[in-house]
């Protein structure tokens, strides 16, 4: 079973410009049979209102050349142009002459048909005076058979369905020496297919006359039978710049191209009986599913009851059409009525300038004996000095948390120490990790993980550190008595070498192991090859070889580069078995043997510049990469022992600057990244067998959002903000193409400068446009922001002085949605809330920001063994109630803290004024006496402000799994009373929605701590695997609220994801019997399941295979990256049986067990959904179908969809929309939104950055 709606996700919304050039040539054609005249294209303005559109066009075909089909127009041409190409005529010979020309031969022209096709051929042998023999299904009723006779073919029913009439055709025409004009394509049959396409662009061509070019906001609904029509549509709609998306529509029972989207590959369909006669076909044309797979938008499904009432709707309004015209109708209104057509802005002028990355370095050796550490994380260093962390999650790859750079300043080298572990009561306790980087500076820094801030410089004599390395750490087994830290080695500029000592906690110069040289020749890579011993490769062509104390072992000479310069040697790396590798600037490799110091092989592999190498942890494998943007794979043959290239992948757009690899039990990859900006991950002991992978290059938390109000989109980066409104008229100006450059010298894109150092952390605006807060680690600034007088669209911006903002920095910061406060996050993870004093005028330079209180979270234990320390407790995460009244934040180690306001000077606590001010007084000094025990019992520390206590949440939501991605409260009612600040109410917004980097979903109430009935009935095991399989993680959301639904749409820089809260998944029971249902067997008959079963990189990668009309297939061993020997794949018996399994796998236990005791109070048994019968649904490979209770549903009615046509995503935001009853006055009493989203939705493709990429096309 196929779902009724669904989104492709192998769209592709650039398709190369290639509008077809024989349009005037099948125009011309057509003008010379007889009636031909240009259809018309009827409006549809009563169904328009009702669905909130502006117009549905209707192409009326009933009346084509005296025909009731558009289908005249593809046989027509197909058969001239077949006929031509078989007599060897020109094919601008004119109709009349190729009548003259075919008399007297004997040529039969042959046709299946379920419909109209045949009709049209026999119309067509009519025209040229020769014959046609039409096969048709025996079903097939009298009416079209004796049609089929009149138009002049001679019927002859076939007793099979319509692939198997197709069958017998050929066989026909090929016994006779006969012509087969067909819409269906196989391999060996694709030229008449292809010219029928053809034919149909007239359709487009006088379409395009009529209304004119369609652009990205249009949608055209377009029949399926074998595709050709469609197919069509893709070539002539989607070769243009503005792309209208492309709807399909299909019987429910003959579903062929829905299925192949959905299963990825071209399938076939046993099909049932439909009044869509002319769309009962079971195989989609060979020749248009490649095409119709990227440009096909939305598949959607039509009943025949749903066909007929659009039908007899077209009927009353005087237009006569089939059920096959009729779906197109009944597939426009199920798309609006079902809340599908959200109203996107996609916006490519918001500018983001990408970094280029140059260095990365993971947190532990490898170590392919070990399991994974929750500890690892890979540090990733950019050209504008931001370090980014990223967690790998065993697969599940994100972006954590970010060490800002600032003005001038670049990331060129990182490294990561652990100090010694340490022995104690609880065990053996592991040392803490420390990271160091470089950049072009003569100093060295190592930050601070738990605030994000340089926790220590050192530098000294020397020039700029232009390499850096770390001695491994010390092991017992090595033999060495001393422990001591891990020492720092840092090559400069002019020759020299330094070593520094990272003991004591301290980062400090011990000794120099190479002075500066005459020939100041750089240091340009260096490595440890033991704890004693240290290799430098230089700018002159050498290789120093030293040992700790500075004593020189060997230099080793590569000799004159291919210019007949000095060679540089950009990189540098010791393999196990004592052997070092270099790659220079003549891309070569090199290996020497440590123990004779003596050249072993050179190895040519790259064009350019070899700068970097990643060996895996035995020392057989090795990735290089360089300025040609190849990436190479050598490996050491086990009999010969020589090295050579089995494997060059172009997987980046420009320079190979900086690669990693790390190797544990579960994860085997190389990571790598350029100027392109972006992280590829590619596999190291499956290299071959598994994709690589692309993570996603834009920022994990949006540098987006949007005053709501006021339309304003806001976005920022290193130290500038941009802001636009987004109306109607900028809209109108703005192409998807206009690049942010474009849109600042001739639009309403404004932009703030800010002043200092420090790049930007967080950036908040108030709703109504009127606030706007920017925060750097070291200082926060607020700006006023009012209308100005000349244009409406632009704003005057105004810097409100705050003097304990100016001295307070932030790495998050948010303002309330009712905008009456401003919360902080401070670098030491403080909160700081404050208050902004009601009916403020924006106009008067009042001190607005000078309240505040402190707002105290749960004390918990640190957790001893965790070698990150106070990092985990970094704040990654707030949301606001809709309302106002609560607020939340998560950190990195999935702990939640909850706060609520409550009035204070109600129950004789402190009044304004009184304690907690500026972070003064005791914690929980306000908190009444009196107060109602069990609010006592709720509520624990509390600070207040003017009266307002806003009080710690004691019933403590559980910890997750894993860090929160999203934090979101669910809309609720909302009751307020503007500028009465003492009375503070009931509401139903203290849902909070969780998402977790295991794309876990869960909804607590804040007030109890306790899981939502919601979260109780659908555990993250029953979401749908179309959601779970995303690689991508969740960046953020957007609500969609209205009496009838609460949807939850959550993105990710390649997908957007519909949770409609409102009803439960239901596919408990489906997904138990999955495991023994799903198995599919791929091209090769190897057994394929889902499980996700890879080394931290990509999917599996298994044989293309074609499925033709004769479902011919590729024999596995002719295809590169088969299935290894050992595979799993028959390993997940059990794989669905947990419930709270993990995306990558994770056992049950690593969910906290407070989670699914929660899950198991009050919520009975888990609702099933079962076959009355008992007996198990036989459940396709395609996984992501809905279960039963769900299929019986209207499209509307499925609680999640899922789209890829949007990437990559920089963030999406919603905006205000014409018909929403939002309260601008705040005086109002209640606030409720439109039930219309409109979203402005921001794409930042690769080719639109700021990129030095020479290589991309």
């Amino acid at each position: 079973m196929v779902p009724n709606i669904w989104q492709n996700p192998a769209v592709d919304t650039r398709l190369p410009a290639n509008q077809p050039d024989y349009q005037s040539s099948v125009r011309l054609f057509h003008s010379q049979l007889p009636n031909y005249a240009a259809t018309p294209l009827r409006s549809l303005p009563e169904l328009a209102q009702a669905l909130g559109l502006k117009a549905i066009l209707l192409k009326d075909e009933s009346d084509r050349l005296s025909l009731p089909s558009f289908k005249i127009l593809g046989a027509s041409w197909g058969s001239y142009r077949a006929i031509t190409a078989k007599f060897s005529l020109p094919c601008t010979l004119a109709v009349a002459e190729l009548k003259s020309y075919l008399e007297g031969k004997d040529l039969t022209l042959f046709a299946a048909t379920d419909g109209n096709h045949g009709r049209a051929v026999a119309f067509m042998s009519q025209v040229l005076a020769i014959k046609a023999v039409i096969l048709v299904p025996e079903a097939l009723d009298l009416y079209t058979q004796n049609a089929i006779a009149t138009a002049g073919g001679c019927v002859l029913p076939i007793a099979a369905d319509y692939d198997g009439v197709v069958q017998e055709a050929q066989r026909r025409a090929n016994a006779t020496n006969g012509i087969l004009v067909q819409d269906t394509s196989w391999p060996g049959y694709e030229k008449i297919p292809a010219w029928i396409v053809d034919g149909y662009s007239t359709i487009f061509s006088e379409l395009e006359e009529q209304i004119g070019p369609l652009c990205d906001d249009d949608v055209v609904v377009v029949p399926i039978g074998v595709g050709s029509l469609a197919h069509s549509a893709v070539l002539n709609l989607k070769s243009r710049v503005d792309l209208p998306r492309i709807v399909a529509v299909e019987p429910e029972n003959a579903p062929c191209l829905n299925t192949s989207l959905h299963a990825g590959m071209l399938q076939s369909v046993d099909t049932r009986f439909t009044i869509m006669t002319g769309m009962n076909c079971g195989t989609v044309s060979y020749t248009a599913w490649h095409d119709l797979n990227k440009g096909v938008d939305i598949s959607l499904l039509v009943t025949d009851t749903q066909a007929h009432e659009a039908a007899e709707y077209l009927k009353g309004v005087q237009i006569n059409a089939g059920p096959c015209g009729a779906a197109t109708v009944a597939a426009a209104r199920l798309l609006v009525e079902n809340g599908l057509a959200m109203d996107i802005h996609r916006c490519r002028f918001i500018p983001y300038p990408a970094s280029s990355i140059n260095a990365l370095a993971f947190s532990h050796p490898s170590n392919p004996d070990r399991p994974s550490l929750q500890s690892l994380r890979l540090a990733l260093g950019r050209v504008n000095g931001d370090i980014e962390i990223w967690n790998p999650a065993k697969g599940n790859w994100s972006q954590e948390f970010v060490l800002r750079g600032g003005k001038d300043r670049t990331v060129e080298g990182l490294v990561w120490t652990q100090d010694l572990d340490e022995d104690s009561d609880l065990g053996r306790i592991p040392g803490g990790l420390r990271l160091f980087s470089i950049g072009y500076s003569n100093a060295v820094t190592e930050w601070n993980l738990a605030t994000g801030m340089p926790l220590r410089h050192s530098s000294g004599g020397h020039a700029e550190v232009w390499s850096i390395a770390v001695q491994p750490r010390w092991r017992k087994e090595d033999g060495e008595k001393s422990k001591t830290n891990q020492l720092i080695a840092i090559g400069c500029a002019d020759g020299s070498t330094m070593l520094q000592s990272t003991d004591d906690e301290e980062l400090t110069y011990l000794r120099a192991l190479r002075r500066p040289s005459n020939k100041k020749a750089r240091v340009l890579s260096l490595t440890f090859c033991d704890r004693q011993t240290i290799a430098a490769g230089c700018s002159d062509g050498t290789i120093w070889v030293y040992d700790i104390r500075g004593k020189v072992k060997t230099t080793m000479h590569l000799g004159s580069g291919p210019t007949k310069g000095s060679t540089y040697v950009w990189t540098v790396k010791c393999l196990a078995d004592n052997i070092l590798v270099s790659g220079d600037s003549a891309g070569e490799l090199k290996f020497w043997d440590l123990k004779t110091f003596t050249l072993v092989q050179r190895l040519l592999c790259h064009d350019a510049d070899i700068l970097t190498l990643a060996p895996n942890a035995e020392g057989n494998v090795l990735f290089s990469g360089g300025m040609d943007r190849k990436t190479c794979v050598v490996v050491k043959d086990k009999h010969t022992k020589r090295w050579r290239a089995i494997n060059h992948q172009n997987i980046h757009a420009g320079h190979v600057k900086a690669m990693a690899s790390i190797e544990t039990k579960e994860m085997s990859v190389v990571v790598s990244g350029g100027i392109d900006a972006s992280l590829v991950v590619s596999p190291l002991k499956m290299s071959g067998s598994e994709n690589t992978r692309a993570l996603p290059r834009l920022p994990q938390t949006p540098p987006l959002l949007s005053a709501a109000t006021d339309r304003l989109l806001v976005s920022w980066w290193n130290r500038e903000v941009s802001f636009c409104k987004i109306n109607k008229e900028v809209l109108q100006r703005v192409s998807i193409q206009k690049s942010a450059t474009q849109m600042a010298e001739t639009d309403s894109l404004q932009q703030i400068l800010v002043q200092g150092e420090e790049n930007i952390s967080s950036v908040s605006i108030t709703s109504d446009s009127n606030y706007l807060a920017i925060a750097t680690n070291t200082s926060c600034k607020v700006f006023v922001l009012s209308d100005r007088k000349d244009d409406a669209s632009l704003k005057k911006i105004r810097k409100q002085e705050s003097e304990s903002l100016a001295s307070q920095g932030a790495k998050l910061i948010s303002f309330s949605p009712n905008g009456r406060y401003l919360l902080l996050i401070t670098p030491q993870n403080e909160l700081v809330l404050y208050k902004i004093p009601a009916g403020t005028s924006t106009k008067t330079n009042c001190k607005n920001f000078e309240n505040s209180i402190r707002l105290t979270r749960t004390e918990r234990p640190i957790e001893a063994k965790d070698p990150l320390g106070l990092y985990n407790r970094n704040i990654s995460k707030i949301a606001w109630s809709t309302d106002s009244t609560m607020l939340a934040c998560a950190d990195l180690s999935g702990n939640i803290d909850a706060w609520m306001l409550a009035n204070t000077q109600a129950n004789g606590a402190a009044k304004p004024g009184q304690g907690n001010i500026n972070g003064h007084g005791n914690d929980k000094s306000s908190v009444s006496e009196e107060s109602d025990e069990s609010e006592d019992e709720q509520l624990e520390a509390s600070s207040s402000i003017d009266g307002l206590s806003w009080r710690l949440v004691q019933s403590k939501i559980p910890k997750v799994s894993s860090a929160p991605l999203m934090l979101s409260f669910r809309p609720g009612s909302v009751m307020t009373t503007a500028h009465d600040d003492t009375a503070i109410h009931t509401s139903s917004c203290d849902r909070l929605v969780i998402v977790t980097l295991q794309h876990e979903i869960l909804e607590f109430h804040v007030r109890t701590g306790k899981l939502s009935d919601w979260s109780k009935r659908n555990p993250s095991s029953e979401l749908p695997l179309d959601f779970s399989r995303i690689k991508d993680r969740i960046m953020g959301s957007v609500w969609d609220v209205s009496e009838q639904k609460q949807r939850i749409w959550l993105y990710g820089s390649s997908f957007l994801f519909m949770l409609d809260m409102n009803q439960d998944l239901a596919q408990a029971a489906h997904r138990r019997h999955l495991k023994r249902k799903r198995s599919t067997r791929n091209a090769g008959g190897r057994l394929f399941t889902g499980k996700k079963s890879n080394s931290g990189a990509g999917d599996r990668a298994f044989p293309f295979t074609d499925f033709g009309l004769a479902g011919q297939q590729h024999d596995e061993s002719e295809i590169e990256g088969q299935f290894t020997e050992g595979s799993d794949d028959e390993d997940d018996e059990d794989e669905e049986d947990n419930m709270w399994q993990a995306q990558d796998g994770a056992p049950t236990e690593s969910l906290d067990k407070s989670l699914l005791e929660l899950r198991r109070q009050e919520s009975g048994s888990l609702a099933q959904v079962v076959d009355a019968s008992g007996e198990e649904k036989d459940i396709s490979g395609l996984e992501s179908t809905a279960n039963e209770g769900i299929s019986n549903k209207s499209p509307g009615d499925l609680p999640y969809w899922v789209t890829f046509k949007y990437r990559p995503i920089l963030g999406i935001v919603a905006l205000r929309t014409e018909t929403q009853e939002l309260a601008k006055d705040r005086d109002q009493n209640t606030t409720t939104s439109s039930s219309d989203l409109e979203v402005a939705l921001v794409e930042r493709p690769v080719w639109d950055l700021d990129l030095d990429l020479p290589f991309l096309s």
